[in-house]
C-alpha cells in the first residue's frame, strides 16, 4: 500500500509556532499520518475497486439481458393471454350458438309433440270413423240380407207363379192337342 507524502516535520513546526507543545504536535502529526493512510486507498485498492466495478458492470449487463429476456417472456405471455382471451370469446360464441341450437331443438320437439298429438287425435277420429263405418256396414249387410231374402221370396213366388202358369198352359195345350 503506497502512502501519501505528508510532511510531518513541517506540520509539527507549524503547530509549535502556534503555541502547541512539541510532544503534543508530534503525537498529533503521527495521528494525522495514520488517519490519512487509513483513509486513502492504495493503488492496489483502486485496481480491486476497478475490477469490482467491471464485475458489477458485467453483472448489470447480464441483468439487463435478463430483463430483456423477461420483457420478451412477458410479451409472449401477453400474446398468449390475448390468444386465450380470443379462444375464450370463440368458445363463448360457440356456447351461445349451441344454446340457440338447443332452444331450436326444444321448439322443434314441442312442434313434433304437437304434431304427434294431432296425429293421435286424427287416429282417434279415424278409429271412430272406422267403427261407424263398421256399424253402418253391418246394418247395410243386415239390410241387404233382409232385402235378398225378400227378393228370394219374391223370386220364389214369381218362379212358382211362372211354373204354375206354364203348367196351366201346358195342360191347356195338352188338352187341345189330339
Amino acid at each position: 500500500m503506497s502512502r501519501l507524502a505528508f510532511d510531518t516535520h513541517a506540520f509539527v513546526k507549524r503547530l509549535t509556532q502556534a503555541g502547541m507543545d512539541e510532544q503534543q504536535a508530534e503525537a498529533l502529526a503521527e495521528f494525522q499520518v495514520q488517519l490519512i493512510n487509513d483513509s486513502l486507498a492504495s493503488k492496489q485498492d483502486m485496481e480491486e475497486v476497478k475490477l469490482d466495478i467491471e464485475e458489477v458492470k458485467r453483472d448489470i449487463q447480464e441483468v439487463k439481458l435478463d430483463i430483456e429476456g423477461v420483457k420478451r417472456d412477458i410479451q409472449e405471455v401477453k400474446l398468449d393471454i390475448e390468444g386465450v382471451k380470443r379462444d375464450i370469446q370463440e368458445v363463448k360464441l360457440d356456447i351461445e350458438g349451441v344454446k340457440r341450437d338447443i332452444q331450436e331443438v326444444k321448439l322443434d320437439i314441442e312442434g313434433v309433440k304437437r304434431d304427434i298429438q294431432e296425429v293421435k287425435l286424427d287416429i282417434e277420429g279415424v278409429k271412430k270413423n272406422i267403427e261407424t263405418l263398421r256399424l253402418e256396414t253391418k246394418k247395410d249387410i243386415a239390410t241387404l240380407k233382409t232385402d235378398m231374402q225378400k227378393m228370394e221370396l219374391r223370386l220364389t213366388l214369381r218362379l212358382g207363379s211362372v211354373i204354375v202358369v206354364t203348367m196351366g198352359v201346358f195342360a191347356t195345350l195338352v188338352n187341345f192337342l189330339p
